[in-house]
This record gives structure tokens, C-alpha cells and sequence, in this order.
């Protein structure tokens, strides 16, 4: 994991002293602090439309990229949310934490540049602890010229325990 260090979380480490969990039940994570594992570095390009007028992709996109962030969180049911752009040169991400696939054949192709685009999956059971999150660039549309994912950010969201 070069240059990030995961910390070591103990059992217990997050209790309070009543035993209660202190751990966190929204985790939002920012695709330019990405720890990319396969392919070149994440680029930040600033967009006036684009919510947080940023996103971060791996340029030149290629199949089988891909990323990794790091979490620690409550045990339970959890929704991913995505928002990102969808272009002509979109390619298809799967997205697995720890890995166990939680998303496979997510596309972000469209027929023109569209800013703001937001994808859910909801019903994501996590244990307590530190995870994982990686997503992978799996091939691309039919009609794309490429294999970009341009991201803003993502976050989970727990709905249930």
C-alpha cells in the first residue's frame, strides 16, 4: 500500500467506556484521495458544473484499473452512494469491500458528458472494524471510446443494524 498506512484497530478500540460503539455510521471517502493499486495516477480536473467542481480519474483510463480507500465503521446495513460524470469514454467499474463483490457491471457510459450523476446500491451488510473498498475498471460499453471513471466522491450510508 504504498506510502498509506492502515491503522491497527484492536477489538475493543471502539468502545467508549460504557462499551458503546463510537465508530461511524456515514463514511464519505474523495476519489482524489484514492490509493491507486493498477495504473496511473489519479488526475483532479475542476469543473464549474460538477458538484465540489472536482473530479479525479486515472489518466489514460485503462480496463483493469483500479483503487482503493480505506474505512472503519459500525456493523450493519449499509447504502454506497456514487457521484460522479458519465461520458463518452466511460468505462465499467466492479466494487468489492474486503473482497467480496458488492457491485459488478456498474456502467459509466453515456451518449454525451453528464455532470452530477449519482448511483446507489443499497442493502451492503458490513461487519464493525476497518474495510477495505476497492473498485476495478471491468471493460467499457459497447459505444465507449474508453475505460474512464471519473468520480467525485462516494459514502456509505448505514440504514440498519
Amino acid at each position: 500500500m504504498s506510502g498509506y498506512i492502515v491503522p491497527t484497530i484492536e477489538a475493543t478500540d471502539h468502545l467508549d467506556a460504557a462499551g458503546k460503539s463510537i465508530l461511524q455510521e456515514q463514511i464519505t471517502m474523495w476519489q482524489d484521495q484514492s490509493v491507486v493499486k493498477v495504473g496511473n495516477a489519479l488526475i483532479r480536473s475542476l469543473d464549474v458544473a460538477q458538484l465540489y467542481s472536482i473530479s479525479s480519474y486515472q489518466n489514460p483510463g485503462a480496463d483493469n484499473d483500479s483503487f482503493e480507500n480505506y474505512f472503519t465503521c459500525k456493523g450493519g446495513t449499509y447504502t454506497l452512494s456514487m457521484l460522479g460524470i458519465t461520458a463518452v469514454n466511460g468505462g465499467i467499474i466492479d466494487i468489492d469491500i474486503d473482497g467480496t463483490d458488492i457491485v459488478t457491471g456498474q456502467d459509466w457510459y453515456s451518449g454525451s458528458t453528464v455532470t452530477n450523476v449519482l448511483k446507489t446500491t443499497a442493502s451492503i451488510t458490513i461487519a464493525a472494524g476497518k474495510h477495505t473498498l476497492k473498485m476495478t475498471v471491468n471493460g467499457n460499453h459497447v459505444s465507449s471510446s474508453g475505460f474512464y471513471m471519473q468520480l467525485t466522491k462516494f459514502w456509505l450510508e448505514r440504514t440498519g443494524a
